[in-house]
């Protein structure tokens, strides 16, 4: 049995996936109106640390919920870091220090 003939074709969209679409539509439409309404009154590192907060609490709950074990020694903890470490980037500000560009490109850069 082939992969194609294993999945069903329907004729119509289940109410499930019309919903799922919209509020995905809605959430991703919503997310740039709710930056520039934040942005008046609270900086962005502030909304990007609560934004991450409320996701890894969620996904916590999440895998509580599924009964998905986190924190479980399964021996990755060095090869986690390692990649982490190969991966890491600096701060734009560091590499734009690191590279010496001038006050003008600094002042043209920062004003973005």
């Amino acid at each position: 049995m082939s992969a194609v003939s294993a999945v069903e074709r329907r004729g119509a969209i289940d109410t499930f996936a019309v919903v799922l679409m919209i509020g995905l539509t809605l959430s991703w439409g919503l997310n740039g109106v709710a930056a520039k309404l934040t942005n008046t009154g609270y900086s962005p590192i502030f909304l990007a640390l609560v934004r991450s907060a409320l996701g890894g609490t969620l996904v916590f709950i999440w895998c509580r919920w599924r009964g998905i074990r986190l924190f479980e020694r399964d021996g990755t903890l060095w090869a986690g870091l390692l990649a982490g470490a190969l991966t890491h980037r600096p701060p734009r500000s560091v590499r734009r220090s690191r590279a010496g560009s001038s006050s003008g490109a600094y002042a043209a850069a920062s004003a973005r």
